[in-house]
């Protein structure tokens, strides 16, 4: 049996199990379905990133949460994880994804700016939870966190969106014309190129954009329908890709 499962699409991205082959210059890889237990993609608040370029350590600092706050605890190796997604862009930049299910801001002040930190699954084979902090340390060589919301779409902004990977195999992707399940169905391609722009409930808006010549009177970009972000169970459907548009 093959051990990979690998799908190019536009921009070279790809989907692949956790064993992962040798990639391309920009490829994204996925655990399979059927590997991720329903319980980690159920409740995501955040998608949490972290930014591995060359120049930095292959390792992130985690936090504990206690009565007074968060302090830091230790570093968890990216080798020692399991995340969701994962992009490499040959040998420079590497972007570790992982669903986080609480996320907590703590107010800043006027000379120091707020922070925050989010619990992310960190494992996907063994659902392994551990607190992350937004931004890096003060160190040229430290990788860069990144926690950002799904409930309000920030998760998608300036990033490509992957439809599949995370639906089980009989799960059908329905762009329907309103944020309802019982909306016509819109008879359109979704491809991971498209923008999201507002949520409401369990469906977030898919738009198109729209080409400068073609904007007088319409705007940059077109509503196509709307689509599930999370299911009737309340998992997750939808999930964001580093994407190259000036590539597209």
């Amino acid at each position: 049996m093959n051990a990979f499962r690998s799908t190019f699409r536009s921009c070279a991205l790809a989907v692949a199990l956790w064993a992962l082959p040798s990639f391309a210059d920009e490829q994204t890889t996925f655990p399979p379905r059927a590997a991720i237990p329903d319980a980690f993609l159920r409740d995501v608040t955040d998608v949490v990133c972290v930014e591995f370029t060359q120049d930095t350590t292959n390792e992130v600092p985690v936090y504990t949460r206690g009565r007074d706050g968060f302090s830091f605890s230790g570093v968890i190796r990216k080798e020692e994880t399991r995340p969701l997604s994962l992009t490499r862009e040959g040998s420079f930049f590497e972007g570790y994804c992982y669903p986080a299910v609480e996320r907590v801001e703590l107010a800043g002040s006027p000379t120091q700016p707020g922070e925050v930190y989010a619990r992310v699954t960190i494992d996907l084979r063994n659902g392994k939870q551990v607190w992350l902090r937004r931004g890096s340390l003060d160190s040229p060589t430290a990788a860069f966190v990144t926690v950002e919301s799904l409930g309000t779409l920030a998760a998608f902004k300036d990033r490509g969106v992957e439809f599949q990977a995370l639906r089980h195999g009989d799960q059908k992707q329905v762009l329907r014309q309103a944020p309802d399940d019982s909306a016509a169905v819109v008879d359109r391609m979704l491809f991971e190129t498209v923008v999201l722009g507002r949520r409401v409930g369990d469906y977030a808006e898919v738009l198109d954009y729209v080409p400068e010549e073609a904007r007088p009177g319409v705007g940059a970009s077109r509503r196509q329908g709307w689509v599930r972000v999370v299911d009737s169970k309340g998992l997750l459907l939808i999930w964001p890709l580093f994407v190259d548009f000036e590539g597209c």
